[in-house]
């Protein structure tokens, strides 16, 4: 049976949540969003509220597309930060084995209207993200429209949504992983008991109509609620309406006054009587556990309010296979029941604690009525809302400071035995909140941002051992099916080659003998998840066949690794399919030795005998010019004086080779020059004199290591108003120029390479127009403009330049 606990291990995830209103304005250019997100965690949440100077009709794509950017960028400066040792990270996962150059990457984003919402995580996380939703939900003017209401992203972490094979259905791997569901608010702005109500549908709305797990609000039928839609309120410029609240009159404040939290049915009666007939279909929280402490300990009574608790039913529109992290931040409106006057009071004298006795949004949960299940953090900071235009700490004077801006988190267990969904907080392994804070210095909102910093327990997927265990499955899988199938027997089926090679094709065998008395009939498949389609490379050969009984069959596969392929070896598992029987499994792993082809100039120098013997112990430069260089064009060289000297003097009009650079070569001598060339061997001039080929096959290797140069000898940097056609003519009339660009190495290297090729114009071996066409390809950069140059003036002042310089260095 397929284990996903064979791979799959829970791993700490960290993750910062921030939301904030910004009254409509783009991202501050006068401080950067870096101190928003530090330290840097492994997911990064914003959501965003009335980010859009055309909230209430359409949305800005311009406006938005500079928030996404200009976060990406402040993540990505703080990750390279990190790097650097300049700044913490947020991750206290010892295990964390991600690569430090990795960067971070927009997963999602999600918007309604002025709403914005972006997940942003870390490059490796990439895979282990799937199955994402978006979904929004405008609870604003007739109950519909998005100026107010959420906008959703949803996806899993770490679950294993592979399929390995189509027709191996015991294959199919467990679920793992959590489902992440961001939740970005914007409710209804007022202080009468209508508007408290009407922030109870929009969350009841939200959940329905966002198919949030878990209870968001305790409305059991919206139906008994009929707004005015005259009294709901679009704008929040409007003055606070609980200004005039005899406060010493509320049930719940003379509760927690008069000492504590009863749990008496007195205490109960008292509370409950003095709620709305509304509210009578709410679904109170248990006080069973409640005690008569002082309320100085009310935060800490708090987190009460969300002691687990199990729901009636999971929504029956919420799949059930993973367990959930809900995170809901944003602007939600709730205010203080204070007037400015004590509200500011309060703040001057520091006494936080008591300005979150007339919080709202807590007396709202203390009653039962919304976020049931949700757990917020404590708060030790000061009210984000509402601070007038370019302050840091001052607040309007008009309005009661409050704390608008919040963030929640709930955590849901789906129980698949039973069918029931269990809602659970403090008392879960799979979510911790460790920081929870404003952002004084940003001032381009009358709100502050908030943020918040959790650490989750999610099972991620270990890649590697993932496809270990699968390909040992299947060879176990294998070697499990019926006996009485066709038998064949496969030798070897873990093959490993030590010595492949750039350019070179090279091969391996295996043997499929027929161990039973009927026709074998076989193919070998190239099948998803096991490479063959991601190396065009690596031939098999054949491919299918039938086999007689007591007969074999030679299997060969061939790896020819290109230039520029940067893995040192390479693992393909081939799959043997037989008809009418089980499938067998064989390995081949290619290793690739070192080769000069594609190693820059600077390090071929510091090569003292070949590339395979190592570099310079202490990576000096050992040669002026590189050896590889030297020895292929002093063999030409030498070989065409004595072909000069054999011929004697040549005709005018008359050209020896003028296809020395580009007539057809010997295979395997050029296969063996590169080994000389790699090894530092002697050459082998027994060999050499008896090919007629010798000639085109060691020029050919000169082109090949030239034109694979990670760097190309001649660069055209550039420049503001001249043409690269210009630079190229003016360093053909002035080389000198040129050459003081060129670092010793290019410039020796250049100088030997000129000298060579004039010697082959004047020797009327080659023309020079010749040497131009193959040479310009091979010494000068590829220039960008080329690929729309149609009419070929690039190339041809690229061609000019190369006789210039030869017949004039």
């Amino acid at each position: 049976m397929f284990e996903a606990k064979q791979y799959v291990s829970n791993r700490n995830i960290s993750l910062k949540a921030v939301t904030w209103n910004v009254c409509n304005s783009p991202p501050p250019s006068d401080i950067p969003l870096t101190s928003l997100f530090l330290p840097i965690t492994d997911i990064s949440v914003l959501a965003l509220q009335e980010a859009d100077p055309y909230t209430s009709l359409s949305s800005s794509q311009a406006t938005l597309k500079a928030w996404e950017d200009a976060v990406l960028l402040s993540i990505n400066q703080l990750h390279s930060q990190v790097n650097n040792g300049h700044t913490d990270s947020a991750n206290d996962d010892e295990n964390n084995d991600d690569k430090e150059d990795e960067g971070y990457s927009m997963i999602a984003s999600n918007q309604l209207l002025g709403l914005h919402v972006l997940v942003f995580a870390k490059d490796s996380l990439t895979r282990q993200i799937s199955d994402l939703k978006l979904s929004t939900t405008g609870t604003g003017l007739f109950g519909l429209w998005g100026n107010k209401g959420a906008a959703v992203i949803q996806f899993i972490l770490g679950a294993d949504t592979s399929q390995i094979t189509a027709h191996e259905p015991q294959l199919t791997p467990q679920k793992s992983g959590i489902r992440i569901t961001i939740i970005d608010c914007h409710l209804a702005a007022g202080e009468s008991e209508k508007m408290n109500q009407r922030r109870r549908w929009e969350l009841s709305q939200i959940h329905s109509g966002c198919k949030i797990p878990g209870p968001l609000a305790s409305f059991a039928q919206t139906s008994d609620l009929l707004f005015d839609r005259s009294e709901f309120v679009q704008d929040d410029k409007v003055e606070n309406p609980t200004n005039n609240i005899e406060l010493s009159n509320d049930p719940i404040l003379k509760v927690i006054k008069e000492g504590g939290i009863s749990s008496s049915d007195e205490a109960l009666a008292t509370i409950n009587s003095s709620q709305n007939a509304t509210d009578s279909v709410s679904t109170p929280i248990s006080t069973a556990s409640a005690t008569d402490e002082p309320f100085s300990a009310f935060s800490e009574k708090l987190s009460e309010l969300t002691s687990p608790l199990s729901s009636p039913s999971s929504p029956s529109q919420v799949s059930m296979e993973y367990n959930d992290i809900i995170f809901l931040l944003g602007d939600l409106n709730y205010r203080t029941r204070q007037n400015p006057e004590n509200s500011t009071d309060i703040i001057l004298s520091s006494d936080i604690e008591t300005l979150l006795t007339h919080d709202r949004l807590i007396q709202e949960r203390f009653d039962g009525n919304i976020l049931c299940g949700f757990v917020e953090g404590k708060i030790n900071f000061l009210p984000t809302y509402k601070y007038l235009p370019t302050s840091v700490s001052d607040f309007d004077p008009a309005r009661s400071p409050s704390y608008t801006d919040r963030i929640f988190h709930s955590v849901v267990i789906n129980d698949n035995a039973s069918g029931k969904t269990v809602v659970c907080t403090e008392s879960n392994n799979l979510v911790r909140q460790t920081t929870y804070k404003s952002h004084m210095e940003y001032t381009n909102s009358d709100h502050k941002p908030v943020s918040a910093n959790f650490i989750l327990s999610v099972p991620l997927i270990d890649m590697p051992k993932r496809k270990e265990y699968i390909d040992n499955m299947l060879k176990k899988l294998s070697h499990s099916e019926n006996a009485s199938r066709p038998v064949v027997i496969v030798d070897p089926v873990d093959i490993s080659v030590e010595d492949a090679v750039v350019l070179a094709p090279r091969s391996t065998k295996f043997v499929i003998k027929n161990a039973n008395t009927g026709l074998a009939q076989w193919e070998i498949l190239k099948a998803p998840g096991f490479g063959l389609q991601n190396y065009d490379f690596i031939e098999v050969s054949p491919v299918k066949g039938s086999i007689l009984p007591n007969g074999s069959e030679k299997i060969t596969v061939t790896c020819k690794f290109p230039i520029g392929f940067k893995e040192e070896s390479i693992t393909e598992t081939l799959i043997l399919h037989l008809k009418e029987s089980h499938d067998h499994f064989i390995t081949v792993n290619f290793k690739k030795l070192p080769t000069f082809i594609g190693v820059p100039l600077d390090e071929l120098a510091r090569i003292p005998h070949g590339i395979r013997n190592g570099f310079d112990s202490e990576m000096r430069v050992v040669n002026n010019i590189p050896r590889e260089i030297w020895s292929l064009v002093d063999f030409l060289w030498s070989t065409l004086d004595q072909l000069e000297a054999d011929t004697g003097e040549i005709k005018p009009g008359i050209v020896l080779m003028d296809n020395l650079f580009t007539r057809d070569s010997d295979a395997k001598l050029v296969i063996k020059i590169r080994d000389w060339l790699d090894t530092g061997m002697d050459w082998d001039s027994g060999l050499l004199e008896t090919n007629s080929l010798i000639l085109p096959s060691v020029a050919s290797q000169l082109v090949l290591l030239l034109k694979n140069l990670p760097q190309p000898i001649i660069k055209i940097k550039s420049q503001t108003r001249v043409s690269p056609i210009d630079i190229m003519e003016a360093f053909g009339k002035q080389p000198l120029t040129l050459m003081e660009e060129l670092s010793p190495i290019e410039a020796n290297t250049l100088v030997y390479l000129l000298s060579f090729l004039r010697k082959t114009v004047m020797s009327h071996i080659i023309q020079l127009k010749t040497i131009g066409k193959v040479f310009s390809d091979c010494l000068i950069e590829k220039i960008p403009a080329e690929k729309s140059d149609i009419f070929g003036r690039i190339k041809r002042a690229k061609e000019r330049l190369i006789t210039n310089l030869v017949m004039n260095i």
